[in-house]
């Protein structure tokens, strides 16, 4: 079956996400795991706890959004917090399912509900203290999903113009990636400018949007998207396709590149592929979201299909979840759909067929060890400086991270914008032609060119002679 074929079954499917993959063996090595995690069961909306649950969202505050069954043997929109336990938000149009998919930090949440039998969608917002409200379709009519949301109440998601589809990409009625904000506008995103986009993820500041879309070539790329410009991320060597959803506020992307059956969990920092790897005993791997201190999620792919919650980290053996329980449970960890700031992770469990959303929360989150690369930076002077035909930047890095270095006049304001992405730890070079933004030579006299990784940064002048 294709990639398409099998994205389209899993929208339709009672767990909106869970094409998104597998494991370690047990006695894998990796700094997350080391402490081990608690797992918290979420039961079900009935008061016989029959049924099914997912989880797939998780706040900063450690709330949590999802479906599960209610009395009336249909999904609903839940959200849990510890103490407050599961309160039922309803669904958007009855008798058919409703999901949380995200929530922000102030405790708005995005997701979607089934508005036929068939499995057509519509997304949804809700505000922390308000009913489900759905979001308006491309058109005014069609299909919708919305996969993400921002602190600043910004959701992204897919829209077409008409029903008759379940999911991107929808070959016959193709839909584009969307956002929408809470007074309910919709604008369609910049995209790869092939036939068909979707919007997956969104980072924690709303700065930054991944997801994935056919290129003008009818290629399937992942894309970063920051301002109204899209990036391709392309596959992994050997590979044919690449798809993105998780984004966090640093630009790293996670995801997967795509071969025939086969998938890998890739990781994407500037525009170039990171191989995530596998276990000895997966056959794929599928990396699903990021957060702020580079902590990535998904699953892994065992023989059967089988699957595994998986954690991956950049140059470390992706990690069985399973294996880090502390102290184990008779429930087999599948997929992880979520995680927050402080590593918590939500995703889907299964014991004997039955299906539960759980919560993973690190034993002891203070002693992991990984986040976000600090680095010093070093910007040496201009060569040659004065200068009357260009100069030549030079600049290390200790670790990689995000860079954006650009030139200024002597008021402040920005003459033109150099660099601006990802960048691998050690030395670079950049030669500067004197051009501003607008391609134009800039006069004489005295510019500064700045070097800025986060809150750090360095400042050399410049002298232009003409």
């Amino acid at each position: 079956m294709s990639h398409s074929s099998n994205l389209v079954a899993r929208l339709r499917s009672l767990v909106l996400l869970a094409f998104l993959v597998v494991a370690a063996g047990p006695g894998a090595s990796n700094g997350w795991c080391a402490s081990g995690y608690s797992l918290r069961i979420l039961g079900t909306l009935r008061s016989d706890n029959l049924g099914a649950s997912t989880a797939q969202g998780i706040n900063a505050a450690g709330t949590v959004v999802g479906g599960a069954t209610d009395m009336s043997g249909v999904t609903k929109v839940f959200r849990w917090s510890e103490g407050a336990g599961m309160s039922n938000e309803g669904n958007l149009v009855s008798p058919y399912a409703s999901y949380g998919v995200a929530i922000n930090s102030a405790g708005a949440l995005c997701g979607y509900g089934l508005t036929q039998s068939g499995g057509f969608a519509s997304a949804l917002y809700q505000a922390p203290a308000g009913s489900l409200q759905n979001f308006p379709e491309t058109g005014g009519g069609g299909d919708s999903y919305a996969f993400g949301i921002s602190d600043g109440d910004v959701s992204v998601g897919w829209s077409n113009l008409g029903i008759g589809c379940g999911g991107p990409p929808c070959t016959g009625n193709p839909g584009h990636a969307i956002t929408w904000n809470t007074s309910g506008g919709i604008s369609s995103l910049p995209d790869l400018g092939g036939y068909f986009s979707a919007a997956t993820g969104v980072s924690q500041d709303g700065s930054r949007i991944c997801g994935y879309g056919a290129n003008p070539a009818g290629q399937i790329r992942a894309f970063r998207l920051q301002g109204n410009v899209a990036s391709e991320l392309p596959p992994l060597p050997g590979f044919d396709e690449s798809r993105a959803y998780g984004i966090n506020s640093a630009g790293q992307v996670v995801g997967y590149s795509g071969a025939g059956p086969t998938i890998r969990a890739t990781l994407w920092n500037g525009t170039s592929p990171i191989d995530l790897g596998l276990s000895a005993a997966a056959v794929g791997s599928f990396g699903y979201r990021i957060n702020e201190s580079g902590l990535i999620v998904g699953y892994l792919e065992l023989p059967g299909p089988n699957y595994r919650a998986a954690i991956f980290q950049e140059a470390i053996a992706p990690v069985d979840l399973n294996t880090c329980l502390n102290p184990p449970s008779t429930y087999t960890l599948k997929f992880c759909l979520g995680l927050n700031s402080a590593g918590q992770i939500v995703g889907d469990a299964d014991s004997a067929g039955v299906s539960r959303g759980y919560v993973l929360t690190p034993q002891a989150p203070s002693s992991v060890p990984f986040e976000l690369p600090t680095t010093r930076l070093e910007l040496r002077e201009p060569s040659p400086n004065p200068s009357a035909v260009g100069t030549v930047l030079r600049f290390s890095l200790s670790q990689a991270g995000p860079v954006q270095l650009v030139v200024m006049d002597v008021t402040g304001r920005l003459v033109t914008l150099l660099k601006d992405e990802w960048l691998t730890e050690g030395d670079h070079v950049l030669r500067w032609d004197g051009r501003n933004d607008r391609g134009h030579r800039v006069s004489g006299g005295t510019y500064f060119i700045r070097l800025r990784e986060g809150e750090r940064a360095a400042v050399r002048k410049l002298v232009v002679n003409r």
